[in-house]
């Protein structure tokens, strides 16, 4: 899915700081580069056919055309997000002799782990950058330099291995689980050629979480957008619409993931609280 960032008009891009808010997400992709710095727990990203393992450490580069998916956060995970626009990779890019960051979806890798005293000195830079956001013109500045820096200290880091290479069986079931939210197990085991039991193992396996947990992260963020798109509607009609069974059903994974009822999320929208706030803003950045 093709998105499009909330980003400033003044501004060639934008770094935060983000910790595992539990909020679902779909596979995307954006016109900027991207740039995840991992500081604590672990994580999976999908991305292309492939699984990267995250920990303390990893840098990782997401390209324009890599369609992406952050799932099986653990509680303590945080990372530094950087994203660019394509201008001000295309200049870096011709400074520092950084080719490979001005491709739309190379074929290797791009995934690597920093020494502690590197992820500490990109962490200090990121943070010092982030104090500077409303002056644009210093901002814009330190992005350059934070974008040649963390190219270097990438550079510089052991290459790893790439990636965990995905069935196709896998591969097929994630995109359909992405587009059509009522099919069943054995629905979607028969389209992927599969036993109901042996696509689990496989799914759990390369994916790093159950089928039946994917699935329900992808319904609630099918439910989240809808109850912003429909505000009136009632809260069983957007649940069955968005691929779950019964309100029970999903009333427990709701508050399980989200750690609030629905209605309580609903009343947060209704009166501007300040978790919908956030959850809007990762939904434009992410």
């Amino acid at each position: 899915m093709k998105e499009t960032l909330d980003l400033p008009s003044q501004l060639d891009g934008s770094l935060w700081l983000y910790r595992r808010s539990g909020v679902p997400r779909f596979m995307h992709r954006h016109d900027e580069l991207e740039l995840n710095l991992v500081l604590s727990g672990t994580g999976t990203y999908l991305l292309r056919g492939r699984s990267y393992r995250l920990t303390e450490g990893s840098l990782v580069w997401l390209f324009p055309e890599q369609d992406h998916l952050l799932v099986n956060e653990s509680p303590d995970y945080s990372m530094w997000i950087g994203v660019f626009r394509p201008h001000l990779v295309q200049q870096v890019c011709q400074a520092i002799a950084a080719h490979p960051l001005c491709a739309a979806a190379p074929q290797e890798s791009f995934c690597r782990t920093l020494a502690f005293p590197q992820r500490e000195r990109l962490e200090r830079l990121f943070t010092e950058l982030s104090a500077h956001y409303d002056n644009s013109p210093l901002y814009n500045l330190g992005l350059a330099f934070a974008l040649a820096l963390a190219w270097r200290l990438y550079s510089e880091a052991e290459q790893q291995p790439y990636g965990t290479w995905m069935p196709p069986s896998v591969q097929k079931a994630l995109r359909l689980l992405r587009d059509e939210e009522t099919l069943t197990l054995s629905a979607l085991a028969k389209q992927c050629y599969q036993s109901p039991s042996h696509l689990s193992r496989l799914f759990h396996k390369y994916v790093g979480m159950s089928l039946a947990d994917y699935r329900n992260q992808q319904r609630l963020h099918r439910f989240r957008r809808l109850c912003l798109a429909y505000p009136h509607r009632e809260l069983l009609d957007l649940a069955l619409e968005a691929g779950f069974g019964s309100y029970a059903q999903f009333h427990r994974v709701f508050v399980r993931e989200m750690g609030l009822s629905p209605r309580q999320y609903r009343k947060n929208i209704e009166e501007g609280a300040l978790e919908v706030v956030q959850a809007g803003r990762e939904t434009a950045r992410k």
